[in-house]
């Protein structure tokens, strides 16, 4: 006999063309139910659901194969998000929260490449939950299971409501944003990611006007925060069929400089503050030619989203992705 669990989690009200879905979503079916108790136990009974949005108005159930949360365009009232713990039998859990595993769920992911290896989800991008340090906090994360479990360390996307990328110190130490949407993972977690494993690259993906740009960074990591994050990047390479200049390593090359912020600022040319959000800054008047954290619509271009390359000077990026990459 199998048992679940159910946790109530937040509902969010987003942009109709908010293009998240292909990680939020994960979308299995729907139909009319009388109660979200009903709603629920179809959700136990259904292949692969961990997750269900009950619409009390319409009686409407749609199960999700993962995900914490529900995001809708419409209105959020008489609305209900659950997304559920475990299902188990007798002797073993059957079905797990995506990014844990074992008999009783017990154990979880250090992050999205630990998941592909484990073979623990579906080739495909999706929502997942990992843990990078033994003792730190579990997070929720977009993993792209079908690219050899790249983990997005941040997500900008003009189709969905806005966030604001320019935070203080701590905030970007420990994360902030929707993981629905736009968020920075955050700092400290990027860094114990980086301590499972020898080698990473830093992914860039940039999407305009339906073409999408690719670069990568060899040998990326950074230091603790007792050295101010130092970053360190190796060779440079990018997509030949939509190639992209080389805006980090270039002529402003960032390579063992420190993250600054507006209240912790490491240039000495006012850096966070003219691009609106925190970055490894040369400390330099051009500070750095790529902004991937400034504003959608900045009253200038030096704070507004752009990438400084064989592409053009653009400041219309549909969507901005930061990766760590096991491969490119």
């Amino acid at each position: 006999m199998l048992s679940s669990s159910y946790i109530k989690t937040k509902i969010f009200h987003e942009f109709e063309n908010c293009n998240t879905g292909e990680y939020n979503d994960n979308f299995l079916t729907e139909k009319n139910v009388g109660t979200g108790l009903m709603c629920g136990l179809w959700c136990s009974l259904v292949e692969n659901c961990r997750r269900f949005l009950f619409d009390d108005t319409k009686k409407m159930c749609s199960l999700f194969e993962s995900g914490e949360n529900c995001f809708i365009h419409e209105s959020i009232d008489k609305k209900m998000c659950y997304r559920q713990k475990f299902i188990c039998n007798e002797t073993r859990c059957v079905r797990c929260p995506i990014g844990y595993y074992g008999d009783r769920c017990q154990h979880i992911i250090q992050d999205c490449t630990d998941g592909y290896e484990r073979l623990i989800a579906p080739r495909k991008p999706m929502m997942a939950y990992i843990q990078p340090s033994p003792t730190g906090s579990v997070l929720e994360v977009k993993c792209d299971f079908l690219k050899y479990g790249n983990t997005l360390i941040v997500h900008r996307d003009r189709r969905c409501k806005g966030y604001d990328f320019n935070k203080a110190w701590d905030e970007y130490v420990s994360g902030f944003g929707y993981k629905h949407s736009e968020y920075w993972l955050g700092l400290a977690n990027i860094y114990s990611i980086l301590q499972n494993h020898d080698s990473f690259q830093l992914g860039f993906r940039l999407d305009a006007d339906a073409t999408l740009y690719q670069a990568a960074y060899q040998n990326f990591n950074i230091q603790n925060v007792s050295n101010n994050y130092k970053i360190s990047l190796g060779p440079f390479s990018t997509d030949p069929a939509n190639p992209i200049g080389n805006a980090i390593t270039g002529s402003a090359n960032i390579n063992g400089r420190p993250f600054s912020t507006y209240d912790r600022d490491q240039t000495n040319h006012n850096c966070p503050i003219r691009f609106q959000g925190g970055w490894w800054f040369v400390n330099d008047l051009v500070c750095s030619q790529a902004n991937v954290i400034g504003k959608r619509f900045g009253t200038n271009f030096e704070e507004s989203w752009h990438w400084l390359g064989d592409n053009g000077s653009r400041p219309d990026y549909d969507e901005i992705q930061l990766r760590l990459l096991r491969k490119f």
